[in-house]
């Protein structure tokens, strides 16, 4: 969900799954350029444990999700 355009509308995050970042690989869901992401895209930005924690758009199935907010994702939680 991170690679994808959003747009914010109101205090609302919409997430389009139609416009992905020109760097990621639909088919396996990587980013192709990951070691340089921040140096090519400038809408890639970094993932903090604030973000994590806080904002409303990431979904369940989000690895920071996972860590961060395990009562979100149904009790799983990442090593």
């Amino acid at each position: 969900m991170c690679c994808y355009e959003k747009e914010r509308q109101g205090r609302t995050v919409i997430t389009n799954l139609r416009k992905p970042c020109r760097y990621l690989d639909i088919s396996s869901r990587q980013c192709t350029v990951y070691d340089r992401r921040f140096s090519l895209c400038a809408e890639c930005g970094r993932m903090t444990v604030r973000h994590a924690l806080f904002v409303s758009w990431l979904p369940a199935q989000c690895g920071y999700v996972q860590r961060y907010r395990p009562w979100q994702a149904g009790g799983r939680r990442l090593a």
